[in-house]
């Protein structure tokens, strides 16, 4: 379920916004670093979850087949697998939020809002 959601049907829904929206408004994205951004911590997510969910299913079922192993033991071969999914669960968590303050950011200069200082695409220039 997690590859499809997140993999499959994520990456449509955000490749149609980011296809759709400067072609709707006329008005690029506001910082094509956060585009990049996004995409890569969500592709980052999106891997490691699948590959740490996977590792912990296969753990787990291995010393579930061996009636021997305490539960005790079953509960700490699964525990860094896991500990991986929380991380790539906080990379999806942080490329959404990057998302939502580009998107932000855009909708503030599609309607002639001033953008907030924090996201000030000027910024972006003068970085380097």
């Amino acid at each position: 379920r997690t590859l499809a959601l997140y993999a499959g049907a994520s990456t449509i829904l955000f490749g149609g916004i980011y296809f759709a929206l400067p072609r709707i408004t006329g008005k690029a994205w506001l910082s094509g670093s956060l585009v990049r951004a996004h995409v890569v911590l969500t592709l980052v997510g999106v891997v490691l979850l699948v590959v740490s969910l996977a590792v912990a299913g296969l753990n787990q079922g291995r010393d579930l087949l061996d009636a021997s192993v305490p539960f005790s033991r079953i509960l700490a071969d699964t525990r860094p697998a896991l500990a991986a999914a929380v991380v790539a669960q906080l990379l999806l968590l942080a490329g959404s939020i990057i998302f939502l303050a580009n998107l932000y950011g855009t909708a503030c200069v599609i309607l002639n809002l001033s953008v907030p200082a924090w996201l000030n695409p000027s910024m972006e220039k003068h970085a380097s």
